[in-house]
């Protein structure tokens, strides 16, 4: 009997220790070690860049221990909008399907024999284009807001070149760069779209693509999209106070004038120069205005601090030099209009060895120029015309902007006899001019050379040193520091940086040196003015109203507030004020202090 029970007390033991075992088996991780496969295949045809009027076979190179291949054929390069996905074991695949007229993208990868998949053909893609030969609408080219852009309005504009050969657009807008989450599919015949409807802060995407006169579409505008982020959340600034102008104010400038008087001369439009006593920014004080019998319409100011002579570029009325003395009086023979030309839109001043220097700009169907006036006359000389001289130079499109800038330059000279060239540093004076579509030109006023022992003073020679095209219409600007701040309507602020070195006037193989586009910020509005103070850059942005962006470092600007307004002209600031023209409101003032302290 005790030999049955052993017997039978082992037998348990062995079916326990069995179900253990099982267990602890059943439950082990079972430990698959794959073989790296990041071989990318070869593409062989259609090759890349290829036009054809039917689809060709797809073919590509083979590759070593390989169980299968997939194919992909796409309208983007980012594969975004599949036209097909195939998965092969052969290198060659022949679609049956007819594709329409338009480009293609395509790629393939391979997977081996433990299924894991290898890198695609080719990191930038092939492409290929089917066509019958006929005329198609071009790609369309992307304007503003510019690729990566943060803007800071809900109702952005966009802006694209114009096609000879379109007769309509079509304009995406979208939260991913698939377009799978369209926001806005619209189609128009401008080559400006503002949607119509809120966007909340966030990350958009938005392509184009234009119609021809046979009703085809073109490609979208870009493989890779553009995009901008709307941004809204700001602390708004504080307005002091507003006041009334007689005309339509279109820019001021604010002089102070003793240690207890501060005023605002206003280019008012239509009706001439007005006067604003701006001392108490909170109780701002109408002083007086003065329409000149041979002005037309105020656009910029310019004043000597302490002088009794107020400069203002009056279109027809050319350069209105006004007799700011009390009482006002616009008969006074101390008021006169500089130079022959007339459609001046815009002047800036400064003063040389004691002689004032004006820079203006205009427009004119016949002359499109930039002048520099060397203003002979005086507050204490009764006025004449003659006593004045100017040198213009020929712009290619429409004056709108001038400025001048003092800058340490390195010049290089030319030495003929030696043949040779050799570079001294100058204390230089340079004017700039804005040219609407054609962009930022830059002169040199001031270089001196003893060049056989005769000094040239460039400001009665100015000398064209380089221009820069700029995406919209360059209109107002500001130069600081070898850097130049373009208020460019609708594609907000460019801000140049100006090469250090720049060739002589006499140079023996003279050449142009270009201002260096190296950033820009898009606006809510169409971008009227620039005024610089400090590392703080004002923008008067039209119906976008009062921008203000950190310049401390010009290549990476940074917004930093916003006030609305119903339709900003012009900007003038202080360390302690802002000064805004508003084409419904007049003159307002902004407290600026405890921005930038």
């Amino acid at each position: 009997m005790r030999h049955v029970a052993f017997f039978k007390w082992a037998i348990l033991v062995f079916i326990f220790i069995t179900l253990i075992y099982t267990v602890i088996s059943c439950t082990k991780e079972k430990i698959i070690i794959y073989r790296p496969f990041t071989n990318a295949v070869e593409l062989v045809s259609p090759p890349s860049g290829s036009v054809y009027e039917t689809v060709q076979p797809f073919t590509w190179e083979s590759l070593n221990d390989v169980r299968s291949y997939q194919l992909q054929v796409s309208r983007d390069a980012i594969f975004s909008d599949l036209v097909f996905t195939r998965t092969l074991e052969d290198t060659t695949y022949t679609h049956t399907s007819n594709l329409l007229k338009r480009n293609y993208y395509w790629r393939v990868r391979a997977k081996n024999d433990d299924d894991v998949w290898g890198d695609w053909s080719d990191a930038t893609v092939w492409t290929f284009r089917i066509s019958d030969g006929t005329e198609e609408p071009d790609i369309v080219e992307l304007v503003s807001p510019p690729n990566n852009d943060l803007t800071y309005t809900e109702l952005p504009d966009l802006l694209w070149e114009q096609l000879d050969d379109a007769i309509g657009y079509q304009v995406n807008i979208s939260t991913n760069s698939t377009f799978t989450n369209i926001v806005v599919d619209e189609n128009i015949t401008d080559t400006v779209f503002q949607s119509d409807q809120t966007m909340d802060d966030d990350l958009y995407y938005w392509r184009v693509r234009a119609k021809n006169e046979d009703y085809e579409w073109g490609d979208w505008s870009d493989a890779m999209v553009w995009s901008f982020t709307i941004n809204t959340s700001v602390d708004y600034l504080v307005l002091k106070s507003t006041i009334s102008t007689y005309g339509i104010a279109q820019d001021v400038f604010v002089v102070e004038e003793g240690p207890d008087s501060v005023i605002a001369y206003i280019a008012d439009g239509a009706s001439g120069l007005t006067i604003v006593n701006v001392t108490d920014p909170e109780n701002p004080v109408m002083m007086g205005n003065m329409d000149h019998p041979d002005g037309d319409f105020g656009t910029t100011t310019w004043k000597v601090p302490g002088d009794e002579i107020v400069y203002m570029a009056d279109l027809d009325g050319k350069i209105a030099a006004l007799d700011i003395r009390f009482p006002l009086d616009i008969y006074s023979f101390r008021n006169i209009s500089l130079g022959f030309d007339q459609n001046v839109t815009d002047i800036a001043g400064t003063v040389f060895q004691d002689t004032i220097y004006i820079a203006a700009t205009r427009r004119n169907f016949s002359r499109r120029e930039i002048g520099f006036y060397q203003i002979v006359y005086r507050s204490t000389i009764p006025g004449h015309g003659d006593l004045y001289s100017v040198h213009p130079r020929g712009l290619p499109a429409d004056g709108k902007g001038a400025c001048f800038d003092s800058l340490t330059m390195t010049i290089e000279y030319y030495e003929a006899d030696r043949e040779s060239t050799y570079y001294e540093q100058q204390d230089c004076l340079f004017a700039f001019a804005g040219a609407s579509q054609a962009g930022l030109f830059w002169y040199n006023l001031s270089q001196t050379h003893g060049f056989h022992g005769a000094d040239t003073l460039l400001l009665y020679d100015p000398r064209f040193i380089g221009s820069a095209d700029t995406p919209y219409d360059a209109l107002k600007l500001k130069a600081r520091n070898g850097f130049v701040y373009v208020a460019d309507d609708r594609s907000g602020l460019q801000i140049f940086d100006l090469p250090d070195t720049i060739p002589a006037f006499d140079h023996g193989d003279s050449y142009e040196v270009a201002p260096v586009l190296i950033a820009d910020i898009n606006t809510s509005g169409r971008t009227k003015d620039v005024h610089l103070i400090g590392n703080y850059c004002y923008l008067a942005d039209a119906n976008g109203g009062l921008k203000i962006i950190d310049v401390s470092d010009p290549y990476n600007p940074v917004f930093l507030d916003a006030y609305t307004t119903p339709y900003a002209y012009g900007v003038f600031a202080t360390e302690d004020y802002i000064y805004i023209c508003d084409r419904d409101i007049g003159l307002m003032i902004f407290e600026n202090g405890d921005l930038i302290n």
